[in-house]
């Protein structure tokens, strides 16, 4: 994956005025690594602007409004980001910060390990990586399972068994696979946020302590 790709993956927009941002196109939620409403999109708020959900005169979110369009989830998360009075344009920002190599670290090997032509040698590599953690034997058999994404999540599961629902069963998602569950999701978004790093790449807790 080029760095140009590794780039685009892990930025979003700062809101400013929220103007020229689609509320379902653009990158603009604090949830790595989606950054998306949950939310799904009807034809009546299908243009909806960023600023649409601004009270411009008192620089606040419109609560009411927020709540109406959107899942709980989403609008505890939108009324969370601060704004400005000056009203300056958004911004696009690299959202991990100080934890950006391990985030990029994680994208590389994602993709590494999603693409069939994948080096054995990196594949070997990120086991490794795994079992050399100095962690509990089951924090490395749980992060050996994601990277394998053996994890028993409602996508794989629907893969061996015909009909199982896909959707995730906290939030109602539409689809919850292996990087939805773990890092997507708002409640593991909540947990991840009550740990001490600024963001939370697949592997982040065993790769920080190898």
């Amino acid at each position: 994956m080029g760095a140009r790709h590794v780039i685009v993956r892990g930025s979003r927009w700062l809101v400013g005025d929220g103007r020229a941002l689609n509320v379902w196109d653009d990158k603009w939620l604090p949830r790595p690594l989606f950054f998306k409403p949950i939310t799904t999109k009807s034809d009546e708020w299908a243009n909806l602007a960023v600023g649409d959900l601004i009270d411009c005169q008192s620089a606040t979110w419109r609560i009411d409004f927020v709540r109406e369009v959107f899942l709980d989830c989403d609008a505890e998360l939108i009324l969370s980001i601060p704004l400005y009075d000056s009203w300056p344009a958004d911004k696009l920002i690299w959202h991990y910060h100080s934890q950006g190599f391990f985030s990029v670290y994680h994208m590389l090997i994602s993709d590494t390990m999603a693409n069939s032509g994948s080096s054995s040698v990196a594949v070997n590599s990120l086991w490794r990586a795994i079992w050399r953690c100095n962690v509990p034997p089951c924090t490395r058999l749980f992060g050996w399972r994601a990277a394998k994404g053996i994890l028993p999540f409602a996508e794989a599961i629907s893969r061996r068994v015909l009909s199982f629902p896909k959707g995730c069963s906290i939030c109602g998602h539409m689809e919850e696979t292996d990087t939805y569950g773990l890092l997507e999701c708002p409640f593991a978004s909540q947990i991840w946020q009550g740990c001490d790093f600024d963001a939370p790449p697949l592997g982040h807790s065993l790769l920080y302590h190898c």
